[in-house]
């Protein structure tokens, strides 16, 4: 007879698709992003927002042509999510150096 440890050590955890892991991340820089918009809103720091909007809409292009087309983001496509942190990257960007 197996005990509970015995029968859930030996079950397989599910594999995530390439699309999946790349979600994860973009979600972790969206979520990043978003605070550090906030924070610049408030307190007016430089380069910090256009790189980490930058890098979160690469990595939602990475996770779109990964073949994962819904995220956990309240825009759900991340085709547009990808949009909205170029737009606010290259805006900031804009504001920064002009």
């Amino acid at each position: 007879m197996s005990t509970y440890c015995e029968t859930k050590s030996e079950e397989t955890l599910p594999t995530k698709t390439p699309g999946e892991k790349w979600e994860g991340i973009a979600f972790t820089f969206c979520k990043a992003a978003t605070i550090v918009l906030f924070i610049t809103l408030l307190r007016g720091a430089r380069f910090i927002l256009p790189i980490i909007a930058g890098a979160a809409c690469l990595l939602y292009l990475a996770t779109y042509f990964s073949g994962k087309k819904k995220t956990r983001c309240i825009i759900s496509h991340p085709l547009l999510v990808a949009a909205f942190w170029a737009f606010i990257s290259g805006f900031s960007l804009w504001v920064i150096l002009r």
